[in-house]
């Protein structure tokens, strides 16, 4: 394979690699301030407001709430492992 091709190939490899850290971040938000922080606190509200109350809606979401933070960042930490391994390497 020639020197052009190469460095076309590592380019890419570059770019798939930044895209996939776009897209990790953007996970890593949607899963911990949309699912988990504001899911967690629908939840909650949507318990108290049950007719029984419904006292295991309101233990989820209060843990959705409360882990919202670990989730949203082991979800780009996750990512962010998986767009390092598309790096292109050196050799």
């Amino acid at each position: 394979m020639n020197r052009k091709i190469k460095n076309t190939l590592k380019n890419l490899q570059a770019l798939a690699c930044i895209l996939a850290v776009i897209a990790a971040a953007a996970l890593g938000l949607y899963v911990g301030l949309w699912f988990c922080f504001i899911g967690g606190i629908v939840m909650v509200i949507e318990g108290a407001k049950a007719t029984p109350v419904n006292s295991l809606d309101i233990a989820l979401g209060l843990l959705r709430f409360v882990f919202s933070a670990i989730a949203g960042w082991g979800t780009f930490l996750a990512g962010g492992f998986l767009a390092s391994t598309l790096w292109p390497s050196r050799y």
